[in-house]
């Protein structure tokens, strides 16, 4: 009996760490507001959304003139479709997200593959890594 009992209790405190498909919609949040800050060209906002750890790999300055460039090459944007949404366990008290999007600018097209990590303590979710791929840049 005290089996079964720890098992049932295991299984609830673990089943509100599994990633969840609210999970997902929770980083598709976090891209919506992140283009809606690229559409209003507000790129310190846009900047927000990413994750310290991001700046830990590419520099806040270094990824703004990065995001200005892609305005530049690609235009403004358009709109989006989610071509693939995933999470999944990550390390720690953290849950990864994955997302992918097919992006329409003025002047061209991109595939952009977001991975944003949300804290199970903070209950934040930031962009922890962002891929731009286009033909345009």
């Amino acid at each position: 009996m005290k089996k079964i009992i720890f098992f049932l209790f295991l299984s609830l405190i673990l089943s509100g760490c599994m990633p969840t498909p609210e999970l997902v919609d929770e980083g598709v949040t976090v891209v919506d507001e992140y283009f809606q800050a690229l559409n209003q060209k507000d790129f310190d906002k846009a900047l927000s959304y990413y994750s310290p750890e991001f700046f830990k790999t590419t520099s806040r300055e270094k990824w703004l003139e990065a995001l200005k460039t892609v305005n530049s090459k690609l235009g403004d944007y358009k709109a989006k479709e989610l071509t693939y949404g995933k999470s999944q366990r990550y390390y720690g008290a953290n849950m990864l997200i994955v997302l992918d999007y097919s992006v329409s600018y003025s002047k061209n097209t991109s595939q952009e593959y977001f991975s944003l990590i949300k804290s199970l303590v903070t209950k934040d979710v930031k962009i922890l890594s962002h891929t731009i791929s286009s033909t345009g840049l």
